[in-house]
Protein backbone atom coordinates (compact mmCIF):
# COMPACT_ATOMS: atom_id res chain seq x y z
CA UNK A 1 0.00 0.00 0.00
CA UNK A 2 1.61 3.43 -1.00
CA UNK A 3 2.30 5.72 1.63
CA UNK A 4 0.36 8.17 0.63
CA UNK A 5 -2.96 6.01 1.07
CA UNK A 6 -2.55 4.97 4.41
CA UNK A 7 -4.60 7.28 7.18
CA UNK A 8 -2.32 9.78 9.06
CA UNK A 9 -3.20 11.69 12.24
CA UNK A 10 -3.38 15.58 11.81
CA UNK A 11 -0.66 17.14 11.93
CA UNK A 12 0.01 20.88 13.85
CA UNK A 13 0.67 23.76 12.18
CA UNK A 14 2.61 26.82 13.51
CA UNK A 15 1.95 29.52 11.71
CA UNK A 16 5.03 32.07 11.75
CA UNK A 17 4.10 35.56 10.56
CA UNK A 18 6.86 37.59 9.96
CA UNK A 19 6.15 40.54 7.06
CA UNK A 20 9.91 40.11 5.46
CA UNK A 21 9.90 36.41 5.57
CA UNK A 22 10.91 34.45 2.79
CA UNK A 23 10.89 30.60 1.77
CA UNK A 24 13.95 28.65 3.09
CA UNK A 25 15.00 32.19 5.00
CA UNK A 26 17.41 31.33 7.63
CA UNK A 27 17.56 33.58 10.57
CA UNK A 28 20.99 34.06 12.15
CA UNK A 29 21.16 35.37 15.87
CA UNK A 30 23.35 38.10 15.24
CA UNK A 31 22.96 39.43 11.38
CA UNK A 32 26.44 39.39 10.78
CA UNK A 33 26.85 35.79 11.83
CA UNK A 34 27.54 33.73 8.22
CA UNK A 35 25.41 30.48 8.39
CA UNK A 36 26.83 27.52 6.44
CA UNK A 37 24.37 25.86 4.47
CA UNK A 38 23.93 21.49 5.02
CA UNK A 39 27.32 21.59 7.26
CA UNK A 40 28.85 18.21 7.88
CA UNK A 41 26.79 16.42 5.37
CA UNK A 42 29.04 14.65 2.28
CA UNK A 43 29.03 16.76 -0.74
CA UNK A 44 29.65 16.08 -4.33
CA UNK A 45 29.48 17.47 -7.92
CA UNK A 46 27.67 16.36 -10.43
CA UNK A 47 26.26 16.83 -14.37
CA UNK A 48 22.87 16.47 -15.86
CA UNK A 49 20.95 15.79 -19.27
CA UNK A 50 17.65 16.50 -19.87
CA UNK A 51 16.46 14.13 -22.85
CA UNK A 52 13.03 15.30 -22.45
CA UNK A 53 11.51 17.61 -24.98
CA UNK A 54 10.19 19.90 -21.84
CA UNK A 55 12.12 21.47 -19.23
CA UNK A 56 12.10 19.73 -15.50
CA UNK A 57 12.71 21.37 -12.60
CA UNK A 58 13.81 19.63 -9.43
CA UNK A 59 13.02 20.90 -6.40
CA UNK A 60 15.71 21.50 -3.41
CA UNK A 61 14.76 18.64 -0.86
CA UNK A 62 13.52 16.25 -3.94
CA UNK A 63 16.10 13.03 -3.92
CA UNK A 64 17.62 12.88 -7.54
CA UNK A 65 16.93 9.45 -7.93
CA UNK A 66 13.23 10.14 -7.75
CA UNK A 67 13.11 12.86 -10.25
CA UNK A 68 12.06 12.56 -13.88
CA UNK A 69 13.45 9.66 -15.69
CA UNK A 70 14.51 12.21 -18.47
CA UNK A 71 16.72 13.86 -16.44
CA UNK A 72 20.07 11.89 -16.74
CA UNK A 73 23.18 12.28 -14.49
CA UNK A 74 27.25 11.46 -14.92
CA UNK A 75 29.84 11.88 -12.42
CA UNK A 76 32.45 13.71 -14.86
CA UNK A 77 32.08 15.70 -17.63
CA UNK A 78 33.60 13.82 -20.66
CA UNK A 79 30.93 11.40 -20.59
CA UNK A 80 27.61 13.61 -20.01
CA UNK A 81 29.58 15.19 -23.03
CA UNK A 82 29.96 12.13 -25.12
CA UNK A 83 26.20 11.37 -24.42
CA UNK A 84 25.09 14.85 -25.41
CA UNK A 85 26.74 14.77 -29.05
CA UNK A 86 24.78 11.20 -29.29
CA UNK A 87 21.55 12.70 -27.97
CA UNK A 88 21.61 15.36 -30.69
CA UNK A 89 22.51 12.63 -33.15
CA UNK A 90 19.79 10.79 -32.47
CA UNK A 91 17.20 12.38 -30.21
CA UNK A 92 14.54 10.09 -30.58
CA UNK A 93 17.04 6.67 -29.59
CA UNK A 94 16.31 7.91 -25.39
CA UNK A 95 16.54 3.87 -24.05
CA UNK A 96 20.53 3.33 -25.24
CA UNK A 97 20.90 6.74 -24.20
CA UNK A 98 19.28 5.98 -20.78
CA UNK A 99 22.04 2.70 -20.72
CA UNK A 100 25.01 5.17 -20.98
CA UNK A 101 23.32 7.05 -17.73
CA UNK A 102 23.88 6.52 -13.56
CA UNK A 103 20.75 4.42 -13.39
CA UNK A 104 18.83 5.77 -9.97
CA UNK A 105 19.52 2.25 -8.22
CA UNK A 106 22.34 1.98 -4.80
CA UNK A 107 25.48 2.97 -5.78
CA UNK A 108 24.43 5.67 -8.48
CA UNK A 109 26.18 9.10 -7.91
CA UNK A 110 23.32 10.23 -7.18
CA UNK A 111 21.69 7.82 -5.05
CA UNK A 112 20.96 9.12 -1.44
CA UNK A 113 21.49 13.04 -2.33
CA UNK A 114 19.37 16.20 -3.19
CA UNK A 115 20.63 19.21 -4.20
CA UNK A 116 22.34 21.56 -2.37
CA UNK A 117 20.30 24.84 -2.64
CA UNK A 118 18.35 26.81 -0.32
CA UNK A 119 15.36 25.56 0.63
CA UNK A 120 12.61 26.28 -1.29
CA UNK A 121 14.84 26.86 -4.35
CA UNK A 122 15.41 24.36 -7.27
CA UNK A 123 17.37 24.10 -10.85
CA UNK A 124 15.34 23.97 -13.82
CA UNK A 125 17.17 22.12 -16.74
CA UNK A 126 16.39 22.89 -20.39
CA UNK A 127 15.61 20.58 -22.95
CA UNK A 128 18.43 19.09 -25.32
CA UNK A 129 21.04 21.40 -24.28
CA UNK A 130 23.70 19.77 -23.49
CA UNK A 131 25.56 18.51 -20.01
CA UNK A 132 24.48 20.96 -16.74
CA UNK A 133 26.83 21.16 -14.68
CA UNK A 134 28.84 21.01 -12.71
CA UNK A 135 26.27 21.49 -10.05
CA UNK A 136 26.95 20.01 -6.12
CA UNK A 137 24.40 18.09 -4.60
CA UNK A 138 24.59 16.91 -0.72
CA UNK A 139 23.60 13.67 0.90
CA UNK A 140 20.12 13.93 2.46
CA UNK A 141 19.99 13.66 6.29
CA UNK A 142 18.50 12.86 9.07
CA UNK A 143 16.72 9.17 9.18
CA UNK A 144 17.53 8.71 5.29
CA UNK A 145 13.82 7.37 4.56
CA UNK A 146 12.57 8.93 1.39
CA UNK A 147 9.03 7.79 0.79
CA UNK A 148 9.31 8.98 -3.02
CA UNK A 149 7.58 10.68 -5.79
CA UNK A 150 7.11 8.13 -7.98
CA UNK A 151 4.34 5.99 -7.76
CA UNK A 152 6.96 3.13 -9.78
CA UNK A 153 8.71 2.95 -6.59
CA UNK A 154 9.93 0.16 -5.17
CA UNK A 155 8.95 0.09 -1.32
CA UNK A 156 12.34 -1.82 -0.47
CA UNK A 157 14.15 1.43 -1.66
CA UNK A 158 12.44 3.82 1.24
CA UNK A 159 15.31 3.96 3.10
CA UNK A 160 18.23 4.90 1.89
CA UNK A 161 20.88 2.89 3.82
CA UNK A 162 20.47 -0.88 3.55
Amino acid sequence: MPYFDRACPPVPVTRFSAPDATVGEIRAARPDDEVTLNAGLTKTEIYAINIADRPIQVGSHAHLADVNPDLLFFKDKLTAERVAQLVEMNPRDVDSIRELAEVPERGAAHWGFRLNVASGASLRFEPMSGPAGPFSIVAIGGDRVVPGIRLDKDPADRKLDP
